[in-house]
């Protein structure tokens, strides 16, 4: 075998190398771009559900302190208790779902409920709304209660 022939089945086995590489190389990133991707969609999907949930127990949380404050029986021990028990219900969504100061301002709201303070309730509801609608991300968010906007 001469030289030339040496150098010719060396650049003949270097191209099949490079050519396997590359198709080993693209396999690799293919998968390694699906296992990024699903993971990021996984992360995504957890975070909606987390949101979803979160959005559930905070409209809870508005509608039973709508219907105490609204209720004629408010002042009454039975009326609440019912609703305190309830908000401390709702209450324990905010300690598993976060963030801590969601739990915070409901646990403020709740406080009033068991002293059965209609007006301290009503002091408690907009920041538990404000600090809803910030966990929530909403974006046209403008840190008034909507009762409140004058547009």
């Amino acid at each position: 075998m001469t030289l030339a022939d040496n150098i010719d089945a060396f650049a003949t086995t270097f191209a099949a190398w490079i050519g396997s590489s590359a198709l080993i190389a693209g396999a690799a990133l293919t998968l390694l771009g699906g296992l990024v991707g699903s993971i990021w969609q996984s992360r995504r999907d957890h975070e909606r559900w987390i949101r979803e949930r979160r959005y559930e127990a905070y409209v809870a949380m508005v509608r039973t302190l709508n219907r105490w404050i609204l209720d004629e029986k408010a002042g009454d021990p039975d009326t609440i208790r019912k609703a305190h028990d309830t908000l401390t219900e709702q209450n324990a969504a905010f300690f598993i779902l976060g963030p801590g100061f969601v739990e915070r301002a409901g646990a403020q709201v709740s406080a009033a409920v068991a002293a059965g303070n209609v007006a301290a309730a009503r002091e408690a509801l907009p920041e538990f709304e404000k600090a809803a609608r910030q966990a929530l991300a909403v974006k046209d968010y403008d840190g008034e209660p909507v009762a409140e906007r004058s547009s």
